[in-house]
């Protein structure tokens, strides 16, 4: 994987809470992101393409959005 920032480290509670409040709110993009953040750091590119996907659709002008799906998308052909 070519992510060279670094992120913070997360339990398997935090990636359950992040879905449960998603479930909750669907509308919410910073949720979608840091869902694409947590399981970009679980090495699951997939999901990470995914909650990524759903963050920048729900706010396309937030340039890290954009930047964090482009990326997942070079992720997903390693």
């Amino acid at each position: 994987m070519r992510w060279v920032t670094p992120e913070p480290e997360f339990t398997y509670e935090e990636l359950a809470e992040l879905e449960s409040r998603i479930e909750e709110d669907n509308s919410n993009a910073a949720l979608h992101y840091r869902l694409g953040v947590v399981n970009r750091r679980y090495y699951r590119p997939e999901k990470a393409h995914a909650a990524f996907q759903s963050a920048f659709d729900l706010a396309p002008d937030e340039v890290g959005y954009v930047i964090a799906l482009a990326d997942s998308l070079i992720d997903k052909k390693d």
